[in-house]
């Protein structure tokens, strides 16, 4: 199923490519996208919501730069 670039997108209209589409393999949950550094910020997908909650920590946190080039080449060629 090819990926659709306007299918998803985080809520302040960012970079991040999988935003909204995948799911923490620990927990099951959706991956948010937050936004870090200094404009124009680096996209990250983080899961644990309800961790942070129970002041237990996050599941999983990654930088979207380690996994969208290799999804995009994939998709949308090189």
């Amino acid at each position: 199923m090819p990926l659709d670039r306007n299918a998803a997108s985080s809520r302040v209209g960012g970079r991040a490519l999988l935003a909204g589409l995948i799911t923490c393999g620990r927990c099951g949950r959706r991956l948010g996208v937050v936004y870090l550094g200094r404009p124009p910020g680096h996209p990250y997908y983080r899961c644990g919501h309800i961790n942070q909650m129970l002041a237990k920590p996050r599941c999983m946190t990654f930088g979207a730069s380690r996994i969208d080039p290799g999804i995009g080449k994939r998709y949308w060629g090189p």
